[in-house]
């Protein structure tokens, strides 16, 4: 008998999963709190700590690999200046800034440059 209520159980949340209505309420859940945590000073937003150790992770593990092909023309590196950025100005505003740092990236622009976060 423990076999096949464990089997319920399984069952039951096989069914929550493939209803949309579920998959719904949770994506509104994560964005109501990742709308709250950006309302937040950017020292104490979730989303700013998480966004910091994910550009950590891919500065160990990720750039030693693709270092050797791919550079940064400016000065700090991209992904220095998105966490400056991000915990500066928060995480919408910090994103937004990076990504047009990154946009902006052309072979005509010097090796070197200056461009810290405003």
């Amino acid at each position: 008998m423990p076999q096949l209520r464990s089997l319920n159980r399984q069952n039951t949340v096989g069914k929550a999963l493939r209803n949309p209505a579920a998959w719904l309420v949770l994506l509104l859940i994560v964005a109501a709190l990742g709308i709250a945590d950006s309302l937040r000073p950017p020292s104490r937003q979730v989303s700013v700590g998480l966004f910091t150790a994910a550009v950590a992770g891919y500065q160990h593990y990720v750039h030693p690999i693709t270092g050797r092909w791919i550079h940064c023309r400016y000065q700090p590196t991209c992904s220095r200046y998105a966490v400056e950025a991000v915990q500066k100005y928060g995480i919408a505003k910090g994103i937004a800034l990076s990504f047009r740092r990154v946009r902006s990236c052309r072979r005509s622009v010097p090796m070197g440059t200056r461009d810290p976060v405003p």
